[in-house]
């Protein structure tokens, strides 16, 4: 009776066991295969926004011809040339939504000149062009 008693709670120790083995082994599964989506997600979406970062950034330099920037200025910004400049970039603006910020500055010693800045549509921020931003401190920072 002894061993046959013995017998039956080994037998339902492993019929608990094997239960929750499976279900803990299952879940540490489900787990691991969660991070590993979500972290290749993650570096997935900032690739993909990089590159569009990249591409943005590109058509914008294609567009704008740099060379001209003291034309522009001395024309006080109303050249025929520099509001098509504007509503090309306002139209790659709009392509690419997730984009906030889009503007060109031209860099001097006292600060960043104003060429562009496509940011009045989102905020109040942007700043009209020939505007001269100072450095406020040794590392370049632009106000």
């Amino acid at each position: 009776m002894k061993k046959e008693n013995n017998r039956n709670s080994r037998l339902r120790s492993i019929s608990l066991r094997l239960p929750l083995l499976f279900i803990a082994s299952f879940l540490v599964i489900i787990a691991a295969v969660v991070v590993t989506v979500y972290y290749r997600f993650e570096r997935r979406i900032v690739e993909e926004y990089t590159a569009m970062g990249a591409s943005a950034t590109s058509m914008m330099a294609q567009e704008f011809d740099h060379d001209k920037v003291q034309t522009y200025m001395k024309e006080n910004f109303s050249m025929e040339e520099y509001g098509e400049i504007r509503k090309n970039l306002e139209f790659l603006k709009e392509k690419y939504p997730d984009v906030l910020y889009m503007y060109v500055y031209h860099f001097v010693p006292e600060g960043g000149e104003v060429i562009f800045d496509l940011d009045s549509e989102y905020s109040l921020d942007a700043d009209p062009p020939g505007d001269t931003l100072r450095s406020r401190s040794c590392c370049g920072t632009l106000s």
